[in-house]
């Protein structure tokens, strides 16, 4: 009986017509790598977990960040005082998304594509995150989605976040590497997750 063996590279995203930028992204990636695009969600593999955020880690790293909107970064951080020190993102894994998956020979990439509201945290509409016990509590839309990126650096093996103002500057040359571990490529003087969690 013949395996199921993955002779092409494949990349999945689901499409959306107002994301301009994000689908240039993957027209470029796909037809730089050869691959085959597939419209489809994309969710974290089963071996993933849900493991918590640190939201004292979280609060020390906003402290000591230069980068991020002040006002913004204030609401986070006043938000953060009142969860405890150990919070979910999500319930389930199904819960959570990312926005592109690589599958190549050898490789399960997952991709993030960034726009400037990642780095801005200005979105203040109330969205859950949980306690251990799995009650829900309201942070700004800005928190929750940096909680979000936070968890993903933290359990995929294999993540790269690319900014928008960055894939502008370098289309022309952008060559995704399809290597493990933790990529980001992002413009020198603006927030970076490299920078951010140091």
């Amino acid at each position: 009986m013949k395996e199921n063996v993955i002779d092409t590279i494949r990349v999945f995203n689901k499409s959306h017509k107002s994301r301009r930028t994000e689908a240039a992204f993957r027209d470029h990636i796909a037809t730089s790598l050869g691959a085959e695009f597939v419209d489809a969600q994309v969710r974290p593999t089963a071996s993933y977990s849900l493991i918590p955020i640190d939201s004292l880690q979280v609060r020390d790293w906003l402290e000591r960040d230069s980068l991020l909107p002040s006002g913004a970064k204030h609401r986070c951080l006043k938000s953060l005082q009142s969860l405890p020190k150990e919070v979910f993102i999500a319930n389930r894994l199904s819960d959570i998304s990312y926005d592109f998956r690589i599958e190549s020979p050898g490789w399960d990439i997952f991709v993030e594509f960034h726009e400037a509201q990642h780095r801005q945290l200005s979105d203040r509409r109330p969205k859950p995150v949980y306690d251990d016990s799995g009650r829900t509590l309201y942070v700004p839309r800005g928190l929750q989605r940096l909680l979000r990126d936070l968890w993903r650096i933290q359990v995929s093996q294999n993540l790269v976040i690319v900014w928008s103002d960055w894939f502008e500057a370098n289309r022309d040359s952008f060559e995704l590497t399809l290597a493990g571990g933790f990529q980001e490529y992002g413009l020198t003087d603006r927030f970076s997750f490299t920078q951010f969690c140091s």
